[in-house]
């Protein structure tokens, strides 16, 4: 059986990245916080990405950072050899979307080398 899912949450660990005959992807796991009935839980999505950025991608991740997986394909029930069924999720993420990185503060270099930003060469 296979869905598709949109999943917020932080990354557990670092990203692994692995190569597979098809090309590299990213391994990790979002840790993603719910309330059922009052009560906290977590649950644990194991994810993997293949995309051609798979190597950047794994050098951007960080353990807690927050992330967005979109168009997540499920595999949700597996069956043992005895015929006995557990649930089992993983995901395929279709996509993943970081959040926006700070901008970086210049304010220090400028003091630094003198320049206070402001273009010396404007002719008025």
């Amino acid at each position: 059986m296979s869905n598709s899912i949109n999943i917020v949450g932080n990354l557990v660990k670092d990203p692994e990245l692995k190569s597979h005959s098809t090309g590299d992807f990213i391994a990790f796991t979002l840790a993603q916080n719910t309330k059922i009935k009052g009560d906290d839980h977590t649950n644990y999505w194991d994810t993997i990405y293949f995309s051609k950025g798979a190597k950047s991608l794994s050098e951007i991740m960080k353990k807690g950072m927050r992330i967005t997986v979109l168009n997540g394909v499920v595999n949700v029930i597996k069956t043992e050899k005895d015929g006995t069924r557990y649930t089992n999720i993983n995901v395929k993420a279709g996509d993943v979307v970081l959040p926006p990185l700070p901008p970086k503060d210049t304010s220090s270099e400028d003091q630094a080398s003198g320049n206070s930003g402001l273009d010396d060469d404007i002719p008025f």
